[in-house]
């Protein structure tokens, strides 16, 4: 995690055999990076020594992509740690504080709606499509009578 930010920064002085890094604070720096280094390096709760506060939202929001849980079920789940952990801790209280935390360092990512035969992506200029400009597939599903949108991937910008 200190690489990325070390990259975002652009300014670094290396120090010792081991490689160490010293992020010039200050000069030009904008306060929002300031913070984010600041929870490179702050406790999840007081007295946690296993992982940053940042490190462990950015595994949070992980699993959250990786397993496809819906925004609803990332509330839930920040909330029952949030409970349980110490008072004190640096947990977001929601995905939307998480995803407006992340996305400060540009680990943001977006759903695109797919053509269900993987032919394209309805995105960009073919974002208001209805069908898919290779095969002619709709793209919206029908079940009961409703349309609603098929399937999807995510994106990571």
């Amino acid at each position: 995690m200190a690489a990325v930010l070390n990259d975002i920064a652009g300014e670094t002085h290396d120090h010792g055999i081991r490689g160490d890094t010293t992020y010039i604070m200050g000069d030009g720096m904008p306060t929002q990076f300031e913070d984010l280094l600041f929870e490179l390096h702050a406790e999840l709760y007081p007295g946690c020594t296993k992982v940053s506060s940042l490190n462990f939202l950015v595994k949070l929001m992980h699993l959250k992509v990786l397993y496809k849980w819906a925004n609803e079920c990332m509330d839930s789940v920040v909330k029952l740690l949030k409970d349980v952990l110490p008072d004190g801790n640096k947990l977001p209280t929601s995905h939307y504080e998480s995803k407006k935390k992340l996305s400060k360092l540009g680990l943001g990512y977006e759903k695109i709606h797919v053509c269900k035969n993987d032919c394209a992506l309805f995105w960009k200029s073919n974002a208001d499509l209805q069908t898919c400009p290779i095969c002619n597939t709709s793209w919206w599903k029908n079940e009961r009578g409703e349309k609603f949108h098929g399937k999807f991937s995510t994106i990571f910008h």
